[in-house]
């Protein structure tokens, strides 16, 4: 006769889950703006399906335990024999790690910069402002569509070991519980943090700050892991220079539109260069990378690893002189470019005709940005690969 296993009170829990997720989402819908709470019901759910998971895997490991078993068939899911994974690709994870120091410099400089989310502790007239934002504008271009790349890259091999239900499981987990965690408790927290160092009212609202790229990576994921029985499987060539300057030049308008039509965020992502179309862009390419080995002899499409690293930091340098004049070019109209503090325009102290051309001026500036940021994320991105390939494998 089998021993009963420990009551599992399974209508409690649903109805706290309940409980709990109409509470959170109250919350949402009073404290955050009507524009992001799509963002906020999304991200209050998928964290919640993290917590329930992770309950039930863990109630799982306590199996039911029968006086007829042997004791060598009584095995904890740990204890499982596992299928044998792919060997790791060293040199994608010194990548990442390069690229997460790369971000922590980015926020860091963006608030000594003035514009560092609440951070911004460099909001007044600045000489170290236009250097930050060159800086800011530059990596942004590129880094976090680079990340959705490695990330997506993975997601293939991950979603055939384990299977489409327990991929989204896992992927609640890993990313929907901190996201839940920084949106409603850390995020708050460090807004908290920041007024009273400034000495100014708090009221709590809910935060996503970093934690939209979880949000957008769990979303991405789930589609994939939904849709790719249905998707094509034909195999496609590696994409050359000229494929990829295109993409990029053709994808900035659309990406300059996204940045005057989605008043600075979408779904949390911050609408900024080489935010949305790319990012969804380099999550599909390193999906398709990862079925048709796109990252196997890069030198056959790319050239030599030194010369795509030399491009890259050469047009960075060029970059970086030409976003630093635009810099002081920009004229601060109606608060579309934070003012210097030295040419700052406003309706009601100027003629009309002066801030109206700001406006084109700043327009105008913001174009060529756009396309030069699209050519210079895919030069860019490429070299890292190359470059981590060549020289950041596996150590010795």
């Amino acid at each position: 006769m089998p021993c009963p296993s420990p009551p599992y009170p399974r209508r409690r829990v649903l109805v706290a889950a309940g409980v709990l997720c109409v509470a959170l989402l109250v919350v949402t819908i009073v404290a955050m703006p009507v524009s992001v709470y799509i963002g906020g019901t999304i991200m209050t759910v998928f964290g919640l399906k993290g917590v329930l998971d992770l309950y039930q895997e863990r109630r799982a490991r306590a199996p039911m335990v029968s006086e007829e078993e042997p004791l060598d068939a009584r095995l904890l899911p740990e204890e499982a024999p596992r299928a044998a994974s792919a060997p790791r690709i060293y040199y994608l994870d010194n990548v990442k790690v390069l690229l997460t120091f790369i971000v922590i410099t980015h926020h860091t400089t963006a608030a000594f910069s003035g514009n560092g989310w609440t951070e911004a502790l460099g909001n007044y007239r600045n000489p170290f402002a236009p250097f930050g934002r060159t800086i800011c504008l530059l990596d942004q271009a590129y880094f976090m569509s680079l990340f959705f790349f490695v990330s997506a890259y993975f997601t293939p091999s991950s979603l055939a070991r384990k299977g489409r239900t327990e991929f989204v499981k896992d992927r609640c987990r890993r990313l929907g519980l901190p996201m839940l965690f920084y949106f409603y408790i850390l995020g708050p927290l460090a807004d908290f943090i920041c007024r009273f160092t400034q000495k100014k009212a708090f009221s709590y609202m809910p935060d996503p700050g970093p934690a939209w790229f979880l949000l957008w990576l769990l979303m991405l994921s789930t589609i994939y892991a939904m849709a790719d029985d249905a998707l094509d499987e034909t195999a496609r060539p590696r994409p050359g220079w000229g494929r990829l300057m295109a993409f990029g030049l053709l994808a900035s308008p659309l990406q300059l539109g996204l940045m005057f039509l989605c008043a600075g965020s979408f779904l949390f992502m911050p609408m900024s260069f080489g935010s949305l179309p790319y990012d969804l862009a380099f999550f599909a390419g390193g999906l398709v990378a990862k079925k048709n080995g796109w990252l196997k002899d890069l030198p056959a499409t790319y050239g030599p690893p030194v010369a795509s690293v030399a491009a890259a930091a050469i047009l960075s340098a060029c970059a970086f002189v030409a976003v630093y004049m635009a810099q002081w070019k920009l004229t601060a109209a109606d608060e579309f470019v934070p003012p210097r503090g030295d040419d700052h325009l406003s309706n009601d102290d100027d003629d009309a005709a002066a801030v109206q051309a700001a406006r084109w001026q700043n327009l105008m500036v913001f174009g060529i940005l756009a396309v030069f940021c699209g050519a210079y994320s895919m030069v860019v991105s490429v070299a890292w690969l190359q470059a981590g390939a060549k020289w950041l494998g596996k150590p010795r």
